[in-house]
């Protein structure tokens, strides 16, 4: 009998349920397609590279989803409070009639098992066919292959998300026993009675206030805008200003809604602009907390998900231009004596606090050990360890070039005359980073060599010329100042000036990212008396008719296999048991950049998606529910308004206007801060050789927008519904 009436309680009250199903059924869609995503994520072919990966990936993924089932509960719980808020009359007819709490509550119990069976069959329907769409999105996002995509059942994360979420309907009953259990007649009687709020404020105590909140937002942009907040304590004094800068904004809106609607008397007197103006103010005013926490929800949301996209963006565009041969390999000659004579070598650290929890760390050794033992390694070289290994018939087209430093001759060095750089002298982590990249040289045709092999840019030069190499912007910066300043370098007994007045974008290392942090081409007439050889680089495609092992079928089966990269190993491994591995040979292949590159970012891009939208989710349906009970608290305004002969278009019209404003402002408040933030975001990912689009903050926006818009049509529909139903009870 109580499960029929609960059924029956559910088909006619479904309007009150569209937001808390479409909440429901969004989550559990969205829940099961990241936690399937360990599957999904075959169709990216990383390999060996991607059996760690996909382990710390599904590790991570345990850890957060916890946190997202806490919000999801939290969200669930408190869409549970707005529907029983709307049925206390309905609670108190039953008690009227005889009915125990103890059956009101068995009621609940059979609503919410009902809603929780119905929410998750269709989530998991939906997010089954949208995983689905999701492993196209991840062909899509990284270029992989789609001939590899297949349909995909997850049983194990089906299994999960019905555990969570069973986990979360059972905080869902016990909350609604508690409430129903403590609930009075008198007041479920009353409930409806109890909407009338106190709104208005003193305007200028308003007004000053929204100047102190203009203050603080400035403040933090500014500390933001100069890139100061990398310094000190300054992160977390814009995190502090952001947040009370916020929270004092809503306050003070509350207030001057309607004092500067009154100023104009035309506007605040036509159609139902003074009524709107003060369920506005109203609604601002009894939600200045939860609207600053959506604000700043959105905020972290635009970053999260704009900084993922740039990363899928930047990744993709650096893989198709930079990682361009099968193989690339390099030796560093000067770190290999440093290791080999590291009793001789005078080493100086240097450790500096640069602020907000980054330290930098640098070793800087002395040219003693280099110019006692460089004549008696100079000989080596990528060359000549093939041959040692017996593997150089697996290349062909093999391409080599060295690069050179000279004692004494850093970026610091280089940039010594020029006034500019004086800014970067002074903030810590550029002087860090002038004072430690020493300067590469390397001949015209052999970059030429290089570059022809990899299909990268060629250059001509004159005698007395040069070009700077550099793609890594945070020093590119340093380095452009310098040749806008046509700053001169002097080898053996020539000058020589800059042939542009800016760095060229190329590489010599074949790379996932941009961090070519510098490297100088100089016309073969350079004399070299003074040079030390420093890296060699090798570039090399593999020779189809190699002699490999006859369990192999071609070199293109060798290059996946296990003995393939057992020889990468032995090529590359200079260790002993007491220290470990000196990396002073080290090789690499196209595909492996490219899975090792796509692993690591494919997790931070779906964990800043799952986080970014379960965010949005969660603020989008908050605003819908505190939307929906403003219209519950204030039905009786609109049934005085309607006999007083306001017609239906204008109250709808009114209505649309205040969900617009409720829902906007947050929206527009949010936006501002990620202008700032996403500078941030910028900074952050230029570190480590990546980039920031206009495309990529896009995506996010659109995004966002299309959950909120779904949310808000959803909302404005179910509250044009609650406003309209008391006026024909």
């Amino acid at each position: 009998m109580l499960f029929k009436l609960s059924y029956k309680n559910i088909r006619k009250s479904m309007k009150d349920y569209v937001i808390f199903f479409f909440t429901l059924i969004l989550g559990v869609m969205i829940f099961y397609i990241f936690s399937a995503l360990v599957k999904q994520t075959a169709v990216l072919d990383i390999g060996d590279a991607g059996g760690q990966i996909s382990d710390i990936f599904k590790e991570a993924m345990d850890k957060i989803n916890i946190f997202i089932s806490v919000v999801l509960g939290l969200l669930i719980v408190y869409a549970s409070g707005f529907l029983m808020k709307r049925r206390k009359k309905e609670f108190a007819v039953y008690m009227v009639l005889g009915m125990k709490k103890r059956k009101v509550a068995l009621i609940m119990f059979y609503e919410t098992i009902i809603i929780g069976a119905i929410s998750l069959c269709v989530g998991l329907l939906l997010g089954v066919l949208a995983s689905q769409g999701m492993s196209v999105l991840v062909i899509n996002l990284f270029e992989a292959d789609m001939s590899k995509f297949k349909f995909v059942i997850s049983y194990g994360a089906i299994g999960k998300t019905i555990l969570y979420f069973a986990l979360m309907y059972l905080v869902v009953v016990v909350f609604e026993v508690v409430v129903v259990g403590k609930a009075k007649l008198i007041n479920l009687l009353s409930a409806s009675k109890k909407a009338e709020r106190k709104t208005n404020k003193n305007p200028y105590v308003c007004f000053l206030i929204f100047l102190c909140s203009f203050g603080l937002l400035s403040h933090g942009y500014w500390l933001i805008f100069k890139e100061k907040w990398i310094e000190g304590n300054n992160f977390t004094i814009i995190f502090i200003e952001v947040c009370v800068g916020t929270i004092l904004l809503f306050f003070s809106l509350s207030g001057l809604i309607i004092f500067l609607s009154k100023r104009n008397k035309k506007f605040y007197f036509k159609g139902l602009r003074m009524f709107s103006s003060k369920e506005v103010s109203s609604r601002v005013n009894t939600n200045i907390l939860s609207g600053s926490v959506i604000c700043i929800m959105m905020f972290f949301t635009l970053c999260i998900l704009s900084s993922c996209f740039a990363m899928r963006n930047s990744l993709n565009e650096k893989l198709e231009k930079n990682v361009t041969s099968d193989v690339v390999m390099m030796y560093n000659l000067q770190d290999d004596i440093n290791n080999k004579y590291k009793d001789e070598i005078t080493v100086e650290q240097n450790e500096e606090k640069i602020g907000s929890g980054i330290t930098i760390r640098s070793d800087q050794t002395s040219f003693e050990a280099i110019e006692k033992h460089y004549d008696e390694m100079k000989d080596n070289s990528i060359e000549k360890k093939l041959e040692e290994k017996n593997v150089k018939d697996v290349f062909s087209k093999t391409n080599s070039a060295w690069t050179y430093t000279m004692k004494d001759f850093t970026l610091s060095d280089y940039l010594k005359d020029v006034k500019e750089a004086d800014k970067y002298r002074n903030d810590k982590m550029s002087n860090a980073f002038m004072s430690m990249t020493a300067e590469n040289i390397i001949k015209l045709s052999e970059y030429n060599q290089m570059a022809k092999a990899r299909k990268i840019k060629e250059f001509t030069l004159n005698d007395n010329e040069y070009i700077v190499l550099c793609n890594y912007e945070k020093i590119k910066e340093m380095r452009d100042l310098g040749l806008k300043n046509n700053v001169s370098i002097t080898i053996g007994d020539k000058t020589y000036v800059p042939k542009y007045n800016e760095c060229q974008k190329e590489t010599i290392q074949m790379s996932s990212n941009d961090m070519e942090i510098g490297t100088i081409i100089v016309p073969d007439s350079v004399d070299m008396t003074n040079l030390y050889k420093s890296i060699n680089y090798m570039v090399a495609s593999y020779n189809n008719n190699a002699n490999v092992d006859s369990k192999y079928n071609s070199v293109s089966d060798y290059v996946g296999s296990e003995d393939f990269m057992k020889m990468l190993n032995d090529i590359s491994d200079d260790e002993n048991e007491e220290e470990g591995p000196k990396y002073n040979y080290f090789v690499d292949t196209k595909e492996n950049i490219r899975k090792n590159a796509v692993s690591l970012v494919a997790i931070v891009v779906f964990v800043g998606i799952y986080i970014g939208i379960i965010f949005m989710i969660t603020s989008a349906a908050i605003l819908a529910l505190k939307s929906l009970t403003d219209a519950t608290d204030n039905t009786g305004k609109y049934s005085i308004l309607r006999r007083i002969g306001v017609k239906e278009r204008m109250l709808n019209r009114s209505l649309l206007v205040q969900n617009i404003l409720f829902f906007g402002m947050p929206v527009l408040l949010a936006t501002l801060h990620s202008v700032y933030g996403i500078k941030m975001v910028k900074y952050i990912v230029t570190l480590a050789g990546l980039s920031v689009s206009g495309e990529s903050i896009t995506y996010g926006v659109i995004l966002m927008l299309a959950i909120y818009g779904l949310y808000f049509a959803a909302t404005n529909l179910t509250c044009k519904k609650i406003i309209s139903e008391r006026v024909e009870e």
